[in-house]
């Protein structure tokens, strides 16, 4: 599997807009963390496999998930949160006295919600784009570890 796993120094120079996809990462006993992106295209959502090879009897298993990254994962929770408590807190502050009422409460919650909305759609329409990566994944490791089985089973 780590043969076909390429640098991202590879990736930077070698295939330009409209290449051929490659598959990067690392690949090594301890750990496999791999993604698949689309040349010219960077997808900050785009599936991850993480796991580790696992040795049973005579060979050994893949046990991996695919999702997104663990920092993507925090920084979109952080930024939903982040902007709901802002329309909370702006529709909170224009119900004080003194404030803009209950128009301009409606308003900014209104406004608020729009940014909540706007952010949650973000991943959802990032993470659909990144489908057609993890399934190249998904294809890729089947078909680099049937190879190596096949090699194995070979000698």
């Amino acid at each position: 599997m780590r043969a076909g796993v390429s640098s991202r120094w590879e990736a930077l120079v070698g295939t330009g807009f409209g290449g051929r996809r490659m598959v990067l990462g690392r690949a090594a006993p301890d750990g496999v963390r791999l993604n698949a992106p689309r040349p010219g295209v960077r997808n900050s959502w785009s599936p991850v496999l993480r796991g580790r090879i696992v040795t049973e009897g005579t060979g050994s298993r893949l046990v991996a998930t695919i999702g997104w990254h663990p920092l993507t994962r925090a920084i979109t929770f952080l930024g939903l949160l982040a902007v709901l408590s802002m329309a909370i807190l702006t529709a909170v502050q224009a119900l004080q006295p003194g404030g803009a009422g209950a128009r301009g409460a409606l308003t900014d919650l209104a406004a608020g919600l729009a940014g909540v909305c706007g952010w949650a759609a973000l991943p959802v329409f990032a993470s659909r784009l990144g489908v057609a990566d993890g399934e190249y994944l998904r294809s890729w490791v089947a078909a680099a570890l049937h190879a190596s089985a096949a090699a194995v089973s070979r000698q």
